[in-house]
């Protein structure tokens, strides 16, 4: 048999000719390896190694959003979906922002995409669309169940989502799964969201907790909340206004002195 010879042949005649045959990285000849090999492989890594977890996706809809201090009254959560995620959890991690040191728990969990869209699609308006986004939140439930004095597990909020990370987890340039990374979430007191059970952190709650139904009325453009003043002499009421903005309105009455 006679030696190949490559005196003759171009570098690049010979690869264009052969295109479909010996180039590794095409994609039209490892369909079978990604969805029969690799796909199926992190399904069983997940399930076998990972942890159960309650995962609420956050309703956020930039339409209602104020356009200056980008706030949205109407923000909360949907109803959780329980699945299966691989969970690297870093307890107490440093990390060093404008106030020095802070140490807060953070992760990274890894989901398979077909899951999380079985899971979740029915909160977006297409199946394909779904996909975790920053501001999700998930429950460690499965790994916090049996921990002391009534506490449960932690929550965290999601800060990052990735689908390429070729040296990680695309394998044959395919797409399985989302990795995700989040840190320990501060609870905001919006809908459909309980805080974790037996948190004993300090804080100051005087200024924070659910809207009343006068802030409700005034955010959703109703006329029916008011500015309310009085006025104390000597320690005895003296006058007292209330004033209805939408309504234009004013009520005012002064005691006799």
């Amino acid at each position: 048999m006679g030696a190949f010879l490559t005196e003759s042949i171009s570098a690049v005649k010979y690869f264009s000719d052969a295109e479909q045959t010996i180039r590794f990285n095409l994609k039209t000849n490892s369909v079978n390896e990604r969805a029969q090999t690799y796909k199926r492989w992190w399904k069983e890594q997940i399930r076998l190694y990972g942890t159960k977890i309650d995962y609420y996706v956050r309703n956020f809809a930039l339409s209602a959003t104020d356009k200056v201090y980008g706030e949205n009254t109407h923000q909360g959560y949907h109803p959780k979906a329980s699945f299966v995620m691989l969970i690297d959890l870093s307890d107490g991690s440093l990390t060093y922002s404008q106030y020095g040191l802070v140490s807060d728990d953070e992760l990274t969990a890894i989901i398979d995409i077909e899951t999380y869209q079985k899971s979740l699609s029915t909160y977006y308006t297409a199946a394909s669309a779904s996909e975790p986004k920053a501001g999700d939140v998930f429950q460690l439930t499965e790994y916090g169940d049996d921990r002391p004095n009534d506490r449960n597990g932690k929550i965290f909020e999601i800060t990052e989502r990735l689908d390429q990370s070729i040296n990680e987890i695309n394998q044959l340039q395919g797409h399985y799964v989302f990795r995700l990374k989040a840190r320990r979430n501060d609870h905001a007191f919006l809908p459909n969201l309980t805080p974790e059970a037996g948190s004993t952190q300090v804080s100051d709650t005087s200024g924070v907790g659910p809207l009343t139904a006068t802030e409700i009325d005034y955010i959703n453009d109703l006329d029916e909340f008011t500015i309310n003043a009085g006025l104390i002499l000597d320690k005895e009421p003296a006058a007292g206004l209330i004033y209805a903005p939408a309504k234009k309105e004013c009520f005012f009455h002064m005691v006799k002195i």
